[in-house]
């Protein structure tokens, strides 16, 4: 629900999430989020504010990703 409403309520915020799923498309292995931010500490930030996060219902990694290859742009 968080990420839907940020995608409809804001024009500017690049986000994509979904579940890790098994070779049977069976959920399960945790979750990814794909989005945009100025730099680290505004990602950390963004991340901060995810509900699931704020109550300690999951843990969470966040690393930077830089595109090499390939047409996917968060720009």
């Amino acid at each position: 629900e968080w990420v839907r409403s940020l995608r409809e309520h804001t024009e500017q915020q690049i986000v994509v999430s979904g579940y890790r799923v098994d070779e049977n498309d069976k959920p399960g292995g945790g979750g990814l989020m794909i989005f945009a931010a100025q730099d680290y500490d505004s990602a950390e930030a963004f991340v901060k504010n995810d509900p699931l996060i704020k109550n300690e219902c999951v843990d969470y990694q966040l690393n930077r990703w830089i595109p090499e290859t390939g047409d996917i742009s968060l720009e």
